[in-house]
């Protein structure tokens, strides 16, 4: 059923490009002779592209009507049960892989209108912005308000300018595989250079094993730091359950459609602003396409995103 997910995945963009292919005459003439030469229902092409999508959606209600009819004494009956399951794994793991995708149009967008980027593309190494928010960052005494966004495998961070404050430049950014968080005691001051103890309340403090580096971030409050702490956790526990196969990890070819070159679009656009809302993850318009298709009941990361150091630059901090 692997086909399934990566047909699903690409259904959205065979259909536009379908829908500017019947913009011109010759093309839609040339649609609808096909299907009078094989004589075929007389529905329209974007119809029969949508029949794959469907019959997910019917595989595992047809599978629980087959159980509710079996025996549970058949020989047949464990098979079907293991169908059911089995089916409806592959129903939430195409709606993962479109929410994923969805995610990873928006993070292209969103390095385009990042100023000043370096090294390599967001999308070589992260998939989906876990969580974002502003926080200081304390650095040899200085503290340096910033924009921090944690993806899956980097977290980036990003300074505020511009008249309005909405324009985001690059400074820097580092690999969560590298790095080692917890929460700091307010009177324990350990890796905080040139801190005093008032400086440190409700912050974090951010190991590098590659550059031997602490970093201390510091929240507005208790639950700002929590809630970054946990994200911090999730992050983890998405990686690893990627790379243990139980995510959605399978091939880059569910990633390409959303992505047409970060590079590429930054140099015929330029910078513009954003806002951090605009990469929002729990956005109310993502809704899950299995279900959005046809009404059917709904994991993560491709394996070959491995966690490599690429950054070719040196980033500004």
């Amino acid at each position: 059923f692997q086909v399934y997910s990566r047909y699903c995945n690409n259904h959205p963009h065979a259909v536009r490009k379908l829908d500017s292919l019947q913009a011109d005459r010759s093309y839609k003439l040339f649609f609808e002779a096909c299907r009078l030469l094989r004589q075929m229902a007389n529905l329209s092409l974007g119809s029969f592209l949508l029949t794959p999508v469907q019959k997910i959606c019917k595989y595992p209600l047809q599978i629980r009507e087959l159980l509710k009819h079996t025996d549970p004494t058949h020989f047949d009956h464990e098979h079907v049960l293991q169908a059911r399951v089995c089916m409806s794994k592959v129903a939430e793991t195409i709606n993962e892989r479109k929410r994923r995708t969805e995610c990873v149009e928006k993070i292209v967008t969103w390095q385009f209108k990042v100023a000043d980027w370096l090294g390599d593309d967001i999308t070589v190494l992260s998939s989906l912005l876990i969580h974002s928010g502003e926080l200081v960052k304390l650095s040899k005494g200085r503290a340096q308000p910033r924009m921090f966004f944690l993806f899956d495998h980097q977290l980036v961070w990003c300074k505020h300018e511009g008249k309005d404050g909405n324009r985001l430049f690059y400074r820097g950014r580092l690999l969560t595989s590298e790095c080692h968080i917890e929460k700091v005691d307010d009177s324990n001051k350990e890796g905080v250079e040139k801190a005093s103890s008032s400086t440190i309340t409700y912050s974090l403090s951010l190991f590098n094993s590659h550059k031997s580096k602490w970093y201390i971030l510091r929240a507005s409050s208790e639950q700002t730091r929590n809630r970054w702490y946990d994200a911090f956790q999730s992050e983890r526990e998405i990686i690893k359950k990627d790379n243990s196969g139980e995510g959605t990890s399978e091939s880059e070819e569910w990633k390409k459609p959303a992505t047409p070159g970060c590079r590429k679009r930054k140099s015929t656009g330029g910078v513009r602003s954003i806002t951090p809302s605009s990469l929002d993850k729990n956005d109310s318009s993502e809704t899950p396409y299995i279900r959005s298709a046809c009404i059917a009941s709904a994991d993560r990361k491709p394996a070959y995103l491995v966690e490599k150091r690429s950054f070719h630059n040196v980033p500004r901090e």
